[in-house]
């Protein structure tokens, strides 16, 4: 896992890679076909009692998985507006000092 924001609610990134096997449909039969790798991201807030919960990338994951923190995230400009790692990143910095 990779720490995006370090404080009392971190935000984790952790990279997961899968094998899959995609079928190939032809006419009436599915037969198996290659092994395809599917790569995805899940990010996690951490809580200060411990445990973490997985979450989206918008205010409204935020505040539902840190309801502690829901008024502070609400509180800071461009918090509704940040989508990416980096814009939570310094969401978080500015709600959740260390």
């Amino acid at each position: 896992m990779e720490v995006l924001h370090d404080g009392k609610y971190p935000l984790l990134k952790r990279y997961i890679k899968d094998l899959h096997r995609a079928s190939s449909v032809s006419g009436f039969e599915t037969k198996p076909g290659k092994l395809e790798m599917i790569e995805k991201v899940v990010y996690y807030l951490g809580q200060p009692q411990g445990g973490a919960a997985q979450v989206k990338l918008n205010l409204k994951g935020m505040q539902q998985a840190a309801p502690g923190l829901a008024a502070s995230l609400a509180a800071v400009p461009g918090a509704n507006r940040a989508t990416t790692e980096a814009d939570w990143a310094a969401v978080l910095k500015a709600a959740d000092p260390r």
